[in-house]
C-alpha cells in the first residue's frame, strides 16, 4: 500500500484540481487497494505541514522506505506523478513497497 499526503490551503480551485490529480493517479495505478491518500489543510493542521516541511501548497508527499518524494505546486499528469514518485512498479503489477 502506498500512502500519500496532499497538503492544501483552504478549499479553493487549486485544492480541487490537486485532489482531482491524485484521484487520477489512483485510477492510473489501480485504485484504492493500491494507493491511500489523505488531504491535510495547512490552515487547520499547521503541525502536520511542519512535520513534513511543507511551505507551499499544494504539495504531494510520498514517504517511501528509502526516501521522501515531494511534488510542489501544480500537479502534473498521472504518468508524470508515477515517474516522479517512483511508483512505476505499480503499473507493471509488482507489489508496492511499504510506505
Amino acid at each position: 500500500m502506498v500512502r500519500l499526503r496532499l497538503y492544501v490551503s483552504g478549499q479553493d480551485a487549486d485544492t480541487r484540481r490537486a485532489i482531482a490529480a491524485v484521484e487520477a493517479l489512483r485510477a492510473e495505478i489501480g485504485g484504492a487497494q493500491t494507493l491511500d491518500f489523505e488531504v491535510l489543510d495547512v490552515l487547520l493542521d499547521p503541525a502536520g505541514a511542519e512535520r513534513d516541511r511543507v511551505t507551499i501548497t499544494p504539495t504531494l508527499v510520498h514517504a517511501g522506505p528509502d526516501a521522501v518524494s515531494k511534488v510542489v505546486g501544480e500537479l502534473p499528469d498521472p504518468q508524470a506523478l508515477v515517474r516522479h514518485l517512483g511508483l512505476d512498479p505499480l503499473l507493471s503489477g509488482e507489489p508496492a513497497a511499504p510506505a
